[in-house]
Formats: C-alpha cells, sequence, structure tokens
C-alpha cells in the first residue's frame, strides 16, 4: 500500500527481529523455540521499517521484558 499514513502508533518491537554483529536477525518464535529464518528477515525488516517511518504526530514502542 502506498501513501499509508497514520497519526499515532503503537508499534510493538518483539524478539523476533534482532540486531547482532552490525546486522539484522530474524527469528521465529515459540511453540517450535527460537530459530533463525533468513527467508523471512527482508520481509520482517520491510514491515517494521514501514511501521516506524509512517507516523506523523506520534508513537510509541514497547517491548517485553527480555
Amino acid at each position: 500500500m502506498q501513501g499509508l499514513e497514520i497519526d499515532y502508533s503503537i508499534v510493538c518491537w518483539d524478539a523476533d527481529l534482532r540486531r547482532e554483529s552490525d546486522s539484522w536477525s530474524c527469528y521465529n518464535g515459540p511453540p517450535r523455540g527460537w530459530k533463525r529464518t533468513e527467508k523471512e528477515e527482508e520481509a520482517r525488516c520491510n514491515s517494521y521499517r514501514v511501521l516506524l517511518t509512517r507516523s506523523r504526530k506520534g508513537m510509541v514502542i514497547f517491548g517485553p521484558p527480555w
């Protein structure tokens, strides 16, 4: 979807996307346990990028206590 703009957004940053050694790593979570997946990495990074860049007035980013 092009032209997506949101006034206020809330983004939950979970353990599925992590920064490791100067690059992003994507993980599949429970019930299988945390396993690294490369084929989903680009799509997951793009999803977070879109959510983090579309707010016009404000944003809340939160995550579970790791």
